[in-house]
């Protein structure tokens, strides 16, 4: 008899192993119906790493697509109205997008408050203070960030000795480095993620905790006067002084593709931005971070979250969204860091060796105000505050960019 009770609670045992977390028995299925509206090809192909790792652990949960894998553009007024109509009527159980749908949706009542998940997973405890704050709104937790990334600014040290400059430490290192950039007709190039534009990093970089994102973000989608209380005038002031150094023109930086990498570790040029993700791909010794500490007159390393799982009010399978929870919560913290990728997880990132720890202290020392600007704010303001920095960079500042921003915006 004990025997036999032996043998049953080892196949119980097992069976959980093998079912995964939800109430339901072996024989049943489980639904999870998940909504993907992300543009970043990276964060896409780490989805579908994340959803079936899940599967295979949960072979009882059927997992759903409400639309293609790759997800419908949001951005159009067809995709938003297709993904409202799509939570309202309650098909979705998890939605996975950016934090401007996430602010935008909370609006309008379709995502839940999951502040009590960050307290049963210790979330808040195990992760790092910008990265939860990308999936926080109004004091309250309405998503858990996925795949955070440090934006880098990485150099190659052979190649500034041959150029015969140093590492740029302040201003005027800055400005002599890219004058020699200038007259070598050498660009620096950037590879960004598919959701971003290079005039929205440099506004980020600029902005120098003038813009505080919480003022944002408590100002988000409203009209637009609202926003004179923030100084987004001082963006382009300093903009125009770094234009006017000769730090950097509408020349100084191009868009390059992942053989950029090859590039910096070979030295053909002296500078590459790229997201942390690609930290893999740098086999070079003379390959390192610049400094965020450095007084150059920019933010460095700015912290990117392009992709962020919220639960819409209208979730039907609550335990299989639990059950997912709980496993990006924990498990797959760990995979990611596996993969050479840098986690949300403080204790998983512990692993992480070479670049990738430099960009975990990065992360470990940063605030909200290392957050991109870009992720509080609409789309046709960011867009026409990008516009802007273009023109800057061009020569055309006048000192009234935001007025005129005002008095068009309809």
């Amino acid at each position: 008899m004990k025997r036999v009770l032996t043998i049953i609670i080892i196949l119980s045992l097992q069976s959980i192993v093998i079912f995964g977390c939800t109430n339901k028995s072996s024989k049943e299925m489980g639904n999870l119906n998940i909504y993907i509206d992300v543009k970043d090809s990276h964060s896409t192909e780490l989805i579908k790493y994340m959803l079936d790792e899940f599967g295979s652990k949960n072979k009882n949960i059927k997992i759903e697509y409400v639309n293609k894998f790759l997800g419908s553009n949001s951005d159009t007024k067809k995709g938003k109205d297709n993904l409202i109509d799509s939570l309202s009527k309650g098909k979705v159980d998890m939605l996975i997008t950016n934090r401007n749908n996430m602010i935008e949706l909370t609006q309008k009542g379709l995502l839940a408050d999951i502040s009590l998940d960050y307290e049963k997973y210790d979330l808040n405890k195990n992760s790092y203070t910008v990265i939860t704050n990308y999936s926080r709104y109004q004091d309250k937790y309405y998503g858990i960030s996925l795949f955070p990334y440090v934006l880098e600014v990485l150099y190659n040290q052979k190649s500034l000795n041959e150029l015969n400059v140093k590492v740029p430490k302040n201003i005027s290192d800055l400005a002599l480095v890219i004058n020699k950039l200038h007259k070598g007709k050498i660009k620096i190039p950037y590879i960004l993620s598919d959701d971003m534009d290079i005039n929205s990093v440099i506004m980020s970089s600029v902005s120098n905790n003038k813009i505080n994102t919480v003022t944002l973000e408590d100002n988000y989608g409203k009209d637009i006067n609202k926003y004179n209380i923030i100084d987004f005038q001082h963006i382009f002031d300093q903009g125009n002084i770094l234009y006017k150094a000769g730090i950097i023109n509408s020349e100084t930086l191009e868009k390059g593709g992942e053989e950029s990498i090859d590039g910096l570790n070979r030295g053909s040029f002296p500078f590459l931005i790229l997201p942390s993700y690609f930290n893999d791909r740098i086999n070079s010794a003379d390959v390192q971070m610049l400094d965020s500490n450095s007084d150059i007159g920019i933010k460095l390393n700015l912290i990117g979250v392009s992709t962020i799982l919220t639960v819409p009010t209208n979730s039907k399978n609550v335990s299989e969204v639990k059950c997912l929870i709980k496993f990006i919560s924990k498990d797959f913290q760990t995979d990611l860091v596996k993969k050479a990728t840098i986690s949300d997880n403080k204790e998983s990132n512990k692993k992480l060796i070479g670049l990738n720890s430099v960009a975990e202290a990065e992360l470990y020392n940063a605030d909200i105000n290392n957050m991109l600007l870009q992720y509080d704010l609409p789309l046709k303001l960011n867009s026409m505050l990008s516009m802007k920095i273009s023109n800057i960079l061009k020569g055309n500042y006048n000192g009234k960019e935001w007025m005129e921003i005002v008095n068009s915006y309809k």
